[in-house]
């Protein structure tokens, strides 16, 4: 079985997601800004750019790219990153 997120369509709340996305976006853009020079750097050049929002992302079969990069450097225990990798609705 692949894992995928619902398309929009499947749900009610397209505005709802589209604020969520830019809320959750800024959130790491400055979680990402306030790490140390030295350490970006090196995210980085490991893992390259945070990359771009896609245009129509919500129709992506798995979400948007920053979403997997940021949970690629998100300092967490691999185990917690396969949880989170999981769910298929992260808003409570």
């Amino acid at each position: 079985m692949i894992i995928s997120d619902y398309l929009i369509n499947t749900f009610g709340f397209f505005a709802d997601l589209k604020q969520f996305h830019n809320e959750t976006l800024e959130k790491t853009r400055q979680w990402f800004f306030s790490v140390p020079p030295e350490v970006r750097g090196r995210f980085e050049s490991h893992y390259g750019d945070m990359p771009q929002v896609e245009n129509e992302y919500w129709e992506l079969p798995n979400g948007p790219a920053w979403h997997w990069w940021t949970m690629t450097i998100l300092p967490l225990d691999p185990p917690a990153q396969v949880i989170l990798q999981t769910f298929t609705v992260i808003k409570v």
